[in-house]
């Protein structure tokens, strides 16, 4: 359950080929002009059943013009933003995902005990996600516009979970706002709505898409281990992580 409600709430945003509810858009994927390098970051505001008021924390997501994405989770800087680059404090990084087409891998990685999970990313998949960005000129309807971009509102469901997008053709048609709501059979809620505070055009900042040194190359199931040396309590069930290794290494 972990696992679960982790990677949907931190990796919608931005890896449109990555899992979930965001694979209705890569369906519809059609061959595009080269990708759009910028770097966009967002407030993401946390509602749940669980707890009460507000959990608020930052996602910076790198596209670069070769189709690579980086989406790093913060938590909010005690500066004033102005002073805080996005990368200039990556121990205040909670987690971040990377698809890396200049490698051909995917990679999971936690701050919190400094450890990176891998994955392949096979060359004729690469190749095929290079070359192939997610259509949505003509999905959803036109909604306005987010800091000065059009976006289409476009929305997914399943018996538990409801995503909105709003999607901007101009930039990749990554998603500028989300609402994302789940509801568990126990009756516990969740609710995350993120929105764009700032676009930032050009090549971004390198550091996303390197593996800091003196990191850990671990399985799921040492990634678990880690977590319950250091909190006590692992980062899934033990079944969950042997079956994300399997689904890893193509088994």
């Amino acid at each position: 359950m972990r696992k679960t409600l982790a990677v949907f709430a931190m990796f919608a945003l931005s890896l449109v080929a990555a899992r979930g509810l965001l694979q209705p858009v890569v369906a519809h994927a059609q061959q595009q002009p080269k990708p759009v390098a910028f770097t966009l970051e967002m407030t993401n505001l946390h509602f749940s059943s669980v707890f009460e008021g507000t959990k608020v924390s930052e996602y910076v997501t790198a596209y670069r013009g070769d189709g690579s994405v980086a989406t790093v989770s913060r938590r909010m800087p005690a500066l004033p933003r102005a002073e805080v680059p996005p990368y200039s404090r990556p121990e205040a990084w909670a987690m971040w995902m990377v698809v890396d087409l200049a490698t051909n891998r995917r990679l999971e990685l936690f701050s919190g005990v400094q450890a990176f999970v891998a994955a392949p990313f096979p060359t004729d998949a690469a190749a095929q996600y290079r070359g192939m960005l997610p259509r949505c000129a003509s999905e959803g309807e036109p909604d306005g516009e987010v800091l000065g971009y059009a976006v289409r509102k476009v929305t997914y469901a399943t018996d538990s979970h409801i995503l909105k997008q709003w999607l901007a053709p101009d930039l990749n048609c990554a998603a500028l706002r989300m609402d994302i709501t789940s509801t568990q059979p126990s009756g516990n809620w969740w609710r995350h709505t993120r929105e764009a505070t700032r676009i930032t055009l050009g090549e971004p900042d390198p550091a996303p898409f390197m593996t800091p040194a003196g990191w850990q190359s671990v399985s799921y199931v040492e990634l678990n281990a880690l977590f319950v040396a250091k909190y006590g309590t692992g980062y899934m069930d033990d079944a969950a992580a042997a079956r994300f290794d399997r689904q890893r290494l193509g088994h």
